[in-house]
């Protein structure tokens, strides 16, 4: 293994979750997903990713471990009206309209 072996599997096992999406659908530029999935489960066992975790953790300027909404997906809530209470629509904001000009 090389230090760019290392390094393209572990942005494989950050696209994955990053992107949501099942080992299978990694793209081919990470190798193939059933390898990925198999390294990433032996560093599980073997607590490699704690140990990295760990170290992250204990770094005190945390500025790289910014979220932001293209990684965290809301939850869609839909209000329910009580059965005791009638539906209401909110209100229609009075807010002055932007203006139009030049940018």
């Amino acid at each position: 293994m090389t230090a760019v072996d290392n390094w393209l599997f572990v942005e494989a096992v950050l696209y994955r979750y990053r992107a949501g999406i099942p080992w299978r659908d990694l793209p081919e530029r990470f190798d193939d997903w059933k390898n990925v999935h198999r390294r990433s489960s032996r560093w599980a066992k073997s607590g490699v990713w704690e140990r990295v975790f760990q170290h992250l953790a204990a770094d005190a300027d945390n500025e790289y471990a910014m979220i932001d909404s293209t990684i965290v997906r809301p939850s869609v809530v839909i209000p329910l009206a009580s059965p005791m209470e009638p539906w209401t629509t909110p209100p229609i904001s009075t807010a002055p309209a932007p203006k139009k000009g030049r940018r």
